[in-house]
């Protein structure tokens, strides 16, 4: 009851620091409010309410006044222009080039005159014109590389970003992404996000569990974390169907044999391959205990993939005792 009559974000965000409750919420939102149309809306309402008049004749002869109120909220609610922009800015970035990582993967580089500078762990969205509607689809920002530092990867090259995106034979999106040609542009918005990496400094592990492409949020946290300090462990289980599904397996691979404060575990749920030794399933109980670092109080764990993968995830991590307040479960 701390929240009650107040605004409980803070409060939210404090105790459920897990919930990336901007991305989930995303997901249901039709457009941003007329506020200037809304006052006057309500005004109008407020001072036909003050008229009991005929309210109250009604109320006298038994009729019901009920009728009325119902019409005249669903007047303003359907009276309320909506923006469909979503208030978002958007910005014209042009394809430099896209290139193969597997089977169905690509990696987009996108470049424009207009910096846009994205943090750690956010997203920014794309949109597509389809038959006069637009069409939305939020992708986060990798590097060109994981094979450690070099000044084409300079994340303040604002004008450039990276995206590897899996391309779907049915998703309306991929595919018009996987048609662009070099030149083609698409419209990139503003970055979106409530993770901060500052959180990590106060943690000596970093736990990342990833399916398929919730791999691309871990990509510029594995190289922070190698690359931009000293003192941080990294721990990835990484999980997808098949081998061949495996992002940067070569690279990650050279990674963690260069560098011991990286520890790589790829999980298949249906290995193809009769030579397959590592692990196999799905996310569960077992396999997180035996890889979880055994002081999880200096552990943060982030968490990125398909909302039942997601969901197992938290709730095999709750069973184990891993502190959720110590997760952040990026959208998918």
């Amino acid at each position: 009851m701390r929240g009650v009559g107040t605004d409980a974000t803070g409060l939210f965000n404090q105790v459920h620091q897990w919930v990336n409750a901007e991305s989930m919420l995303s997901k249901c939102v039709v457009g941003r409010l007329d506020s200037s149309t809304l006052t006057m809306l309500a005004s109008d309402f407020l001072a036909n309410r003050n008229d009991q008049t005929s309210a109250d004749r009604r109320k006298e002869d038994g009729s019901s006044a009920l009728d009325d109120t119902e019409t005249e909220d669903s007047t303003i609610v359907q009276s309320l222009p909506v923006d469909i922009s979503n208030g978002t800015n958007y910005h014209r970035f042009i394809l430099h080039s896209k290139e193969p990582i597997n089977h169905n993967t690509r990696l987009f580089r996108f470049d424009s005159s207009h910096p846009l500078k994205v943090p750690i762990g956010h997203h920014v969205s794309f949109r597509f014109n389809v038959q006069g509607s637009h069409v939305v689809r939020s992708y986060t920002p990798v590097l060109r590389h994981l094979a450690g530092r070099d000044g084409s990867q300079d994340q303040s090259q604002a004008n450039q970003l990276y995206f590897m995106i899996k391309i779907y034979d049915e998703g309306t999106a991929t595919q018009l992404l996987d048609a662009l040609k070099a030149g083609d542009y698409v419209d990139v918005s503003d970055h979106e996000g409530n993770f901060d990496v500052d959180v990590l400094n106060l943690y000596s592990e970093i736990v990342l569990l990833a399916a398929g492409t919730g791999f691309t949020p871990m990509v510029r946290l594995i190289d922070w974390a190698l690359f931009e300090t000293q003192d941080k462990n990294v721990r990835l289980m990484f999980f997808n169907r098949e081998k061949k599904d495996i992002i940067w397996k070569n690279t990650l691979d050279l990674l963690a044999e260069q560098n011991p404060r990286l520890q790589v575990c790829y999980v298949l749920s249906e290995p193809q391959d009769d030579l397959w030794e590592g692990p196999v399933g799905r996310i569960r109980k077992g396999l997180l205990e035996n890889f979880l670092p055994p002081c999880i109080d200096s552990a943060f764990c982030c968490i990125c993939g398909p909302v039942q993968f997601v969901s197992q995830a938290l709730e095999n991590l709750e069973t184990l005792k891993f502190p959720l307040r110590n997760v952040h479960a990026f959208g998918s």
